[in-house]
């Protein structure tokens, strides 16, 4: 299973997941036990970016798990010039290398970094999924061929000036986006979030002095690993699964306006 979160402020963007792979029984879909723990995001240095992935973790007919895989796919495709040319060439190889079992399996990628758009460095959100849709909090259908969508600037902040955007972040809050294998997970983490800004909420309605929302980029990575690490504790104290489905140390990934992509990796 996995915990995936990619959050774009106005000091960064900080990728943050879990490290476990969960084996699941195939007739009942429950997990049945820890698989292994990997890496589930890595850098992209050369764009200025990282990737993360969640669902399915092993590609072609040798079952190579994802995470080598991607760092195969990240050394072969240097050449690329932008993120979202290198979201392409992932949707063409992975159409190309997934079995036909895998291909029902599915898949999701965080793709996401600074990029030029009309002589500005902005933050850049993609999203490549084999995922049909969303039936309420649940993830509904796969499909054989990968969808690629620009979900920050091209929607969420398309209404927003380019060149005010870095004043909207700062004066709106960040934008955070959460995946995982099975969504009441996500359910589960975006409360958490919730429950945050709530407390940072209490300064202005309280008068407290004591609660501030994160103002640097560190700040936002060390929470981005709280949130997950929280998150993880919630299903080991509660879940009726047998084995905490998330969890195993978080890894965090940040990537400065000023091009600084920078690897903290849980050594759990």
């Amino acid at each position: 299973m996995t915990l995936l979160l990619t959050e774009m402020t106005d000091t960064g963007v900080v990728f943050a997941a879990d490290r476990n792979l969960s084996w699941i029984d195939p007739e009942t879909g429950k997990v049945r036990g820890l698989a292994c723990r990997r890496k589930k995001i890595l850098g992209i240095e050369h764009l200025t970016g990282a990737i993360g992935y969640f669902g399915n973790s092993h590609v072609g007919r040798d079952k190579m798990l994802m995470d080598e895989w991607l760092e195969g796919f990240i050394r072969d495709n240097t050449d690329c010039e932008s993120l979202e040319q290198f979201a392409h060439r992932l949707k063409a190889d992975l159409e190309n290398q997934l079995t036909p079992n895998q291909k029902g399996r599915m898949l999701g990628f965080h793709l996401a970094g600074y990029a030029e758009h009309e002589g500005l460095s902005l933050p850049t959100f993609w999203f490549v999924r084999n995922i049909k849709g969303l039936r309420g909090i649940f993830y509904d259908g796969t499909s054989e061929t990968f969808a690629i969508s620009e979900d920050f600037l091209q929607r969420d902040v398309s209404f927003v000036k380019l060149e005010f955007l870095h004043k909207y972040l700062q004066t709106h809050g960040s934008r955070v986006y959460h995946n995982g294998t099975l969504a009441p997970y996500v359910a589960v983490a975006e409360h958490v979030y919730s429950l945050f800004r709530t407390i940072w909420a209490l300064r202005e309605e309280w008068k407290l002095e004591g609660f501030r929302a994160p103002s640097s980029l560190e700040e936002h990575a060390a929470l981005a690993r709280f949130q997950i690490q929280l998150t993880a504790s919630i299903y080991e104290l509660f879940s009726k699964e047998e084995t905490a489905p998330i969890g195993g140390g978080v890894d965090v990934i940040t990537i400065s306006p000023s091009g600084i992509v920078a690897h903290d990796y849980s050594e759990s």
